[in-house]
Parts: C-alpha cells; structure tokens; sequence
C-alpha cells in the first residue's frame, strides 16, 4: 500500500490528533514525533508492573499502541487475534493507561507506525539502543515489551534490530508457527495468552508442548474486584497444579523470560473492566472454595468454565491414548 493510501485511511485518526492530513510528510512526522516544545515523543515507555522488575534486576521499557481498532484507522486493528473477551477487558482499562493522555499518547505511536513504519523502525532501534546502554549504568538489566497493548509481530519485522543485547519479549493470542516458534527460540521470549475462544486451549496445548506458558486471567464470580482476584491468582499458585500443569504467579512483575519454560499457566489477576467480564475470557473460581479450602483448584471452577476446561481436558487425554 503506497503513503498516500495510508494517508487516505489515516485522515480521520490525524484530525482528531489536531494535525492536518493534506499537511507535508515532514509537517505530520514533526506532529506525531516532537511535542509543540520540541521534546521528541518516545516510542517507548513505563508501567508500574514492569517497574516492578527492578527487584529482580531488570530495567523494562514498554511499548503501548492503541489496541484494536482504538486507533480510528479505516481497516486497521493493531490486534488481529483479539477476542470479544479481551477487547473491553484490555488493560487500556486500568490505572493510568485509561487517562485521555495516555490514549493520545498510544495514538500517535500507531500512527507512526501505519505511515511510516522504516522511519519509526529507526528511531526505535536508537531508544533500544540508548536503553540498552543506560540500564546497565544503573546495575540492571536491559528489557523491550513491544507488544504492550497490542499484537503486531514485531519479531517479523525487518527494520527492528534483532541484534541488541536487550532482552525481547512478548505476548500473543495468535497460534504456534514456525515464524514465530523460530522468534521464541532465537531469544524473543513469547508467552501465549487464553482466551475464551473454543481454539484457544487447543492452542494452548499446542504451545505447551514446546515450553511455552499460557497466560490465563483469573478471577472470582463476575464483579470480584482487583485486590481479591490477585488473591486468587496467588492461591492457584500455591495449589502448584492446575489440570497437569505448573502454575507461575504473574502479577509481581513482568519479566516473563524468567519463568519457567515448563508449559504452564501463568495466572494474573483480573483486572480493569476485565473484572465484569462475561465472555468467558477471566476464568472464574469460586471464592470460598479456591480462598478458603485445599480443594484442587480445577474443583474449585465456577459451572461454565469447569465445564469448558474439563470437556477439552478429556477429549485431549482421549486422543494422547
């Protein structure tokens, strides 16, 4: 697709950036990379999660796009694999990512990217490159989300560089392929995430059986908040199994190249609007029984999702014999 198609189907998303389409390429690259101050807009940023890194050893930078279709680009999702699920549960929810800044601020990021993805591919190489260089300064670590609230594969893309010392990860809905089994295996630490779509434990098995985690959204009955749903993500660690799987607690920090790759679930809090969920996306347990019992935790699953989870869990040890 050549620019001025991109430009015709970016139109409306520059306008309500306040930047004038039929503007000159450099006059809208100035809009979308440098403030009204000259302060140079960065691709990549911080969360509180992945600052909690920093007990382990680690400096993470992330950066967050406008999920889905958020960005207002005609014909453009940034999400490819989302789920009805975890569209409204996205954490663009929660915290400070749901302020009005932040979504400017994810907008302008995508559409750097739609319009002029070589030029953009540059000048992130140069903020991994300068964060490469300045965590270590500190005593730390160096490490790149870039995938943070969206699904863009950027391990396929040629312009990034793949020869920094910085450790790259992600996270993904899409299946195993080879592409990006090779990404995993070449150092872009990948972890899959659930959702409520049938194939998706189908999926999950599939990445399982080459180490790969699955992470899954967990929480009490529609309407638990936060504070408790990150107690029962602890307490489905604890139980240490879950249907034959390890269980990795996953809301004390973000560096999921630490974990095990043992093919397990990592369990994360529901959070967000993720906590109203009804889709099936946050896998639900029952209070009392996963708080207040020793009960196995795949006993302590509300009706629907035991269902789901039992069902496909016969019908893949049927098929093992």
């Amino acid at each position: 697709m050549n620019l001025n198609r991109r430009k015709e189907r970016a139109a409306r998303a520059l306008t309500s950036l306040g930047i004038d389409p039929t503007a000159t390429d450099r006059e809208i690259q100035r809009a979308l990379e440098f403030s009204t101050f000259n302060n140079y807009r960065t691709l990549l940023g911080q969360s509180h999660k992945c600052d909690m890194g920093e007990g382990q050893g680690w400096k993470t930078k992330v950066q967050y796009l406008s999920p889905a279709r958020d960005a207002g680009i005609v014909g453009f999702t940034a999400c490819p694999w989302a789920s009805p699920g975890c569209a409204p549960g996205c954490i663009k929810t929660s915290g400070m990512m749901n302020y009005p800044t932040h979504f400017k601020v994810r907008h302008r990021r995508t559409l750097r990217w739609f319009l002029y993805p070589e030029r953009t591919a540059e000048w992130l190489n140069l903020e991994i490159s300068n964060h490469s260089k300045a965590a270590p300064l500190d005593g730390y670590g160096a490490a790149v989300r870039l995938d943070g609230t969206s699904e863009q594969h950027f391990w396929r893309n040629p312009h990034v560089d793949r020869t920094t010392s910085v450790k790259l990860y992600d996270y993904l809905k899409s299946g195993l392929t080879k592409t990006a089994l090779r990404a995993h295996r070449s150092g872009w630490h990948l972890t899959f995430s659930l959702s409520e779509k049938p194939a998706s434990l189908l999926q999950s098995d599939a990445w399982a059986a080459v180490g790969v985690n699955t992470a899954i959204v967990v929480g009490g009955p529609v309407g638990t908040y936060r504070k408790k749903n990150k107690l029962l993500a602890e307490a489905l660690t604890e139980r240490g199994e879950f249907f034959g799987r390890q269980v990795i607690f996953g809301d004390d920090h973000d560096l999921r190249f630490l974990d095990p790759a043992a093919g397990g679930w990592l369990a994360l809090g529901a959070k967000g609007q993720s906590c109203h969920d009804e889709t099936g996306f946050v896998v639900r347990f029952d209070l009392d029984k996963l708080l207040g019992t020793d009960a196995p935790a795949e006993d302590c699953l509300l009706p629907a999702h035991a269902e789901r989870f039992f069902n496909h869990h016969n019908v893949a040890a049927t098929a093992a014999k």
